[in-house]
C-alpha cells in the first residue's frame, strides 16, 4: 500500500510545497522491508530514496527524515527553506497567547486544578507522588481555556508545551470524578490545588521525555477504567 504524504513550506517568498510518496517493496535479497520515498522538492526536482528498516529506522517519521537527511546532502540550499519554517513555527507557538487577556480569563472562570496521586507503593518505592494530566484534550477544549494572541491560531497552542501545561489541569467536577474513581482503588491519596494561568513558556509533565526513572502511569489503559476522560500520570523515582 502506498503511503502519501506532504508538507508546506514556508520561505521567504511564500509557501512552496514538497511532496512524499513512500512505499514498501521486498527485494529478492532482502530478509528486511525497504521503502522507497520519492520526493519531489521545491525546485521541482524529482528524487528517489531507498530507505529500510535497519538501524533504529522503525517508523514511518523517522524513514522520512533519513530520506530528507539524504536529500538535504545533495540540495543544500533546501536547509535554508526548512530552516526558515521550523523558525517561523516556533515563533508562533511561542507567541499564541495573549498570556494577559488569559490570566484575567481564567480568574474569572471556575478554577481549575492540579492534582497529584500518592501511590502505596511504585516498583518498591513507597509513598511515590504521581501528578495527573489528561491526555487527549481536543482542539475545542483547549480554545475555551485561552485567549490567543492576534493571528495566531488554537493550532498553535495545541503542538506547543503550553498544551501540555493545560492538560495538567482538571476542573471541580473533574477533581471529584478523579477522588471517587481512585478511592476505589485504595492505597492512594489525592490532593488538588488551584493551579495558575498557563503561559507561552509553560511545559505540562506530559511534554516531559521519560525513561531512566522518570516515566508514565497509563491510567486509562488498564482493565475497568471508567473515567469519561482520560488520564495518565508523571512519576520521577530519581
Amino acid at each position: 500500500m502506498e503511503i502519501k504524504t506532504g508538507i508546506s513550506i514556508q520561505s521567504q517568498h511564500g509557501f512552496v510545497n514538497t511532496q512524499y510518496h513512500q512505499y514498501p517493496f521486498q527485494g529478492i535479497d532482502d530478509i528486511d522491508s525497504k521503502y522507497i520515498t520519492t520526493i519531489t522538492g521545491p525546485d521541482k526536482s524529482i528524487m528517489h530514496i531507498i530507505t529500510d528498516s535497519k538501524a533504529g529506522m522503525d517508523s514511518y517519521a523517522r524513514r522520512l527524515m533519513g530520506a530528507i537527511y539524504l536529500v538535504l546532502e545533495n540540495n543544500p540550499m533546501w536547509a535554508d527553506v526548512i530552516h526558515a519554517m521550523k523558525d517561523a513555527q516556533d515563533n508562533r507557538r511561542k507567541t499564541a497567547l495573549d498570556e494577559v487577556k488569559t490570566a484575567d480569563l481564567w480568574a474569572k472562570s471556575e478554577p481549575r486544578y492540579w492534582v497529584t496521586l500518592i501511590a502505596d507503593e511504585v516498583d518498591g518505592y513507597s509513598e511515590v507522588p504521581i501528578t495527573l494530566f489528561h491526555t487527549e484534550m481536543s482542539n475545542e477544549e483547549l480554545a475555551r481555556l485561552v485567549v490567543l494572541a492576534p493571528g495566531r491560531s488554537i493550532d498553535d497552542v495545541a503542538h506547543w508545551y503550553t498544551a501540555s501545561a493545560i492538560e495538567q489541569t482538571f476542573s471541580k467536577a473533574e477533581v471529584k470524578q478523579l477522588y471517587a474513581y481512585f478511592k476505589q482503588r485504595g492505597n492512594v491519596r489525592l490532593g488538588a490545588h488551584r493551579a495558575y494561568s498557563p503561559t507561552n513558556a509553560a511545559m505540562g509533565v506530559g511534554a516531559i521525555p521519560v525513561g531512566g526513572g522518570n516515566d508514565f502511569y497509563t491510567f486509562s489503559e488498564e482493565p475497568g477504567y471508567s473515567l469519561p476522560f482520560k488520564v495518565w500520570g508523571y512519576f520521577d523515582l530519581r
